[in-house]
């Protein structure tokens, strides 16, 4: 299951880095490739550490189980998507944002930029996590040859 949930983290955050860094740099009125390929990697190293660090199934199985919710409900992918979303996008926000500051020379307003950015970063990345997650389950369950036998197609009950 290690590999399974390592798998996971790598492209559940490449894909949250990328769909995240290329909101922030077209939001931002300064698209440009290399601030969008800057802002990408930077955000795709926090994700991987992120993910190593941070043991994502778990904290979601245990709030998701305290709140009594049926695995592969709509309402449980809800709640992991938000759980996953609080934990990612901020610590990506705030890299994001130090990051455009710190290019910018401190000509622009930390706090308030910050505080936008992060409420539009939370709500796509809530719509990211929740539209792929269980797709890129999918493709990983099948690639480790794990059959999805959980309720709707989801994964495996324990």
């Amino acid at each position: 299951m290690k590999k399974i949930e390592r798998e996971m983290t790598l492209m559940m955050g490449t894909v949250l880095s990328f769909c995240l860094s290329l909101f922030g740099t077209i939001t931002s009125g300064q698209f440009s490739i290399p601030s969008f390929l800057v802002s990408f990697v930077l955000s795709l190293i926090l994700s991987f550490i992120i993910g190593m660090i941070i043991p994502l199934k778990g904290i979601t199985d245990k709030v998701t189980g305290s709140m009594g919710l049926e695995r592969g409900k709509l309402s449980t992918r809800a709640v992991e998507a938000i759980v996953s979303d609080i934990i990612f996008t901020p610590i990506i926000t705030f890299a994001m944002i130090l990051l455009a500051y710190k290019m910018s020379h401190g000509n622009m307003p930390f706090v308030p930029v910050f505080v936008k950015s992060l409420i539009l970063s939370l709500l796509v990345g809530f719509v990211i996590i929740f539209i792929i997650t269980t797709p890129i389950l999918r493709f990983v369950l099948k690639k480790n040859g794990v059959q999805m036998g959980g309720p709707q197609g989801g994964p495996p009950q324990k």
